[in-house]
């Protein structure tokens, strides 16, 4: 997703304010996505590369600003969350 984002020229800005992005990862994500990708039988076509004016800051995810986001905009993960942890 965040690969498609920069390629396309989109900011990333509020991913960023959020701390949702860690772009310091970036690449190593896409890899080991990528590999489980295959590893279930699926076509990766979108190999990852970075242009030189793309600058990687040292922004880090906060894990539970990252969970509140992600139960607010899925409601089959907040259910399991709730039936799981709730």
């Amino acid at each position: 997703m965040f690969m498609g984002c920069l390629n396309k020229g989109k900011k990333l800005d509020g991913y960023l304010s959020n701390n949702l992005f860690e772009p310091r990862s970036l690449v190593s994500r896409h890899d080991e996505l990528a590999s489980e990708m295959i590893r279930r039988g699926y076509n990766h076509k979108s190999p990852i590369s970075l242009d030189d004016g793309i600058v990687l800051s040292e922004q880090k995810i906060n894990p539970i600003i990252s969970q509140m986001d992600l139960l607010s905009r899925c409601a089959a993960c907040k259910k399991r969350w709730e039936e799981k942890c709730g």
